[in-house]
């Protein structure tokens, strides 16, 4: 998908990423609330930080959702540190 349509997807809510990114280079999300795109890196260890897009990035037609199947984001953290204490 192109990168317009990524936007669309992340404005609904939805994890993108590029098709030829590997696991280890994470995903993106919009967080509730937040007005900057998060790359959210789950491996070697949990993430996240703002995300600058580059021109070839922008240009690219390889976007995809990307299901997290290992939720671990800033949103979840509470939950997280609840179950913790």
């Amino acid at each position: 998908m192109l990168f317009e349509e990524a936007l669309k997807a992340l404005r609904e809510g939805k994890n993108v990423k590029r098709e030829c990114w590997v696991e280890e280079d994470g995903y993106l999300k919009l967080l509730r609330g937040m007005k900057h795109v998060w790359k959210i890196i789950i491996k070697p260890a949990p993430n996240a930080g703002n995300h600058i897009f580059s021109a070839d990035e922008l240009d690219a037609n390889d976007w995809q959702v990307w299901e997290d199947d290992q939720p671990y984001v800033a949103e979840n953290s509470a939950n997280l540190e609840d179950k913790a204490a």
